[in-house]
């Protein structure tokens, strides 16, 4: 398994959007909104992916906040 360096780290209830979209080029971008509950103000942070790779990070993380639901840690 490869190690990856980590970023950023944000509690889950501070994410209040993500979004995979292209450009209208060959490369796709997803976006973590990251904000706290009654602010205004968020922070956007776009990454540069392929097709597949975003598409794999949406449903990975999809089905974590699913498997979170269902354990009722996440509502």
């Amino acid at each position: 398994m490869m190690l990856q360096e980590v970023l950023q780290r944000h509690p889950l209830h501070t994410l209040a959007q993500v979004v995979q979209y292209s450009d209208g080029g060959a490369v796709n971008n997803i976006i973590f909104k990251i904000g706290n509950v009654n602010k205004l103000v968020f922070t956007a942070f776009v990454f540069q992916c392929s097709n597949e790779v975003g598409i794999g990070v949406l449903e990975w993380f999809y089905s974590g906040l699913t498997h979170l639901s269902y354990r009722g840690l996440f509502t």
